[in-house]
């Protein structure tokens, strides 16, 4: 190769190499124009050799302006001595780059006097033999601001959750982690600590357990609320409480934990008992006095006109038959007086036992409403509590009257069957079903039924039948079963 050509080479070798730099530079500078922190680099004094335009924007100075001037000017008076050593400390280090927000607080002045507070990266590097730094700084005011929002609602939360008179608590996978000081009393706990970590199946009667795993794994999978129920919760002395309880999904840290609200309706409970009870005796005396005031004047009246019809027949007078006729609506009207009396007071509900009482309440319902109700049972039931037989009579009446009077049904039956560890009452009907506007109108009647049920921890549930009519099934535990435990 002769030795113009090799020139000519080396020559064009050259113009590539520096076409290279040239749009290397070229890339660089457009990356740090374009980038979205501002980035500074600033020589062994502390002088600016670089401000991009994100910079200008956040120290509010023109890159012109800022050239060549200090960096201190950008740094709030009190933090300058102590950024300026940490700036002389890095260089001597050796370290190439660092992280500036692990040696404090790092805080910017804007041309106008603000501060703010920066999150900051510093790199060195050596050029020409002098060393430059360059610093990587991101405004975080709205991130400060949104932080700083975030604290003051977590503290809002936590004084409102604290100040609520229901318990609160948070359960993750099963387990509490939180709960509140109405919470501690509910369970009788003097220290977060005798609660925190328990599962929350130890603090719950065992035959709840079953509906609350459905009912939280509900919660996780669907994502939302559960219906409010009411269950029993056993305090730490072992004592049982009355609770109506609240449940719902709860955003905790990358993960779904679920809150927890109970309300102690212990009070309540015998406030509905005393109610309960105090209908119950009114109900009996006026089941007495029917029987023996009513009933037995229609009877008299009875005999009277029967002796009355009597005489009238003797001489052979038209008005006999209207006295007959008169005879046969006062012995309707005694049948239906003394079926009254009995629904009233069920006597045979102590001395033959839930199943005649049944049995006279279906047999009373048909002569008084021209209906058909009847009763089924499998096998004999023997309910020996007699609060218990009162309750579940008591709940069967109150369905069978809603379905003759708001439900308009020609048929009734009623069931009373064990089933496993349960016994459930069940009483259907080929009414017009159930709906939000018949609930309306049946309203008392249907909360006498849920306090009713409640009172023997039994479980109530009114649902339309699917070939029509309503459908009432109580389900509560056999009282033999209760009585193992």
């Amino acid at each position: 190769m002769s030795r113009p050509r090799a020139l000519t080479d080396a020559v064009g070798e050259a113009r590539e190499a520096e076409a290279a730099q040239a749009k290397a530079t070229a890339y660089l500078n457009a990356i740090i124009a374009s980038a979205m922190d501002a980035i500074i680099s600033i020589d062994s004094q502390g002088r600016s050799l670089l401000f991009n335009p994100a910079a200008e924007k956040m120290y509010g100075v023109p890159a012109r302006d800022a050239l060549g001037q200090s960096i201190g000017r950008f740094i709030p008076k009190r933090f300058r001595a102590v950024q300026g050593n940490q700036l002389k400390h890095f260089g001597k280090t050796g370290v190439s780059t660092r992280p500036m927000r692990a040696l404090g607080p790092v805080s910017g002045l804007r041309a106008n006097g603000d501060e703010f507070p920066v999150e900051a990266s510093i790199s060195e590097a050596e050029v020409s033999g002098e060393k430059l730094f360059t610093v990587i700084l991101r405004d975080i005011t709205e991130r400060r601001r949104a932080e700083e929002a975030l604290r003051e609602s977590e503290g809002r939360y936590r004084a409102l959750v604290e100040a609520s008179p229901d318990a609160v608590f948070i359960s993750r996978d099963n387990g509490l982690v939180f709960a509140n000081r109405a919470g501690l009393r509910l369970f009788g706990a003097a220290r977060p600590e005798q609660v925190i970590g328990k599962s929350v199946f130890d603090l719950m009667r065992p035959e709840y357990h079953a509906i609350t795993r459905r009912r939280l794994s509900q919660i996780l999978e669907l994502g939302r609320p559960a219906l409010i129920l009411e269950e029993k919760v056993v305090r730490l002395d072992g004592t049982v409480c009355d609770v109506e309880l609240a449940a719902c999904p709860l955003p905790d840290q990358g993960r779904t934990s679920i809150q927890v609200v109970m309300h102690d309706i212990g009070g309540s409970k015998l406030l509905e008992r005393g109610i309960l009870s105090a209908v119950e005796q009114e109900q009996k005396r006026m089941g007495r006095d029917l029987h023996d005031g009513l009933c037995q004047l229609l009877t008299a009246t009875k005999f009277k006109i029967t002796l009355l019809e009597h005489k009238l027949a003797r001489k052979s007078l038209v008005e006999a038959s209207e006295a007959r006729a008169l005879e046969g609506q006062l012995n309707q009207a005694i049948k239906q007086a003394y079926g009254l009396a009995l629904g009233l007071n069920p006597v045979k509900l102590v001395a033959r036992g839930l199943m005649s009482a049944l049995e006279e309440l279906a047999a009373a319902v048909e002569s008084a409403f021209q209906l058909r109700c009847v009763c089924q049972f499998p096998k004999p039931v023997p309910v020996r509590d007699p609060a218990m037989a009162n309750h579940l009579y008591r709940i069967t009446q109150e369905a069978v009257q809603n379905a003759v009077k708001h439900g308009k049904a020609r048929n009734i039956r009623i069931e009373l069957k064990e089933l496993g560890r349960c016994i459930a009452l069940i009483v259907e009907d080929d009414g017009v079903g159930f709906s939000r506007k018949l609930k309306s109108k049946a309203g008392m009647g249907l909360e006498n039924m849920e306090a009713r049920a409640g009172m023997i921890g039994a479980s109530l549930d009114i649902r339309p039948r699917k070939q029509g009519g309503t459908e009432v099934i109580c389900r509560l535990r056999h009282p033999a079963e209760e009585g193992k435990r």
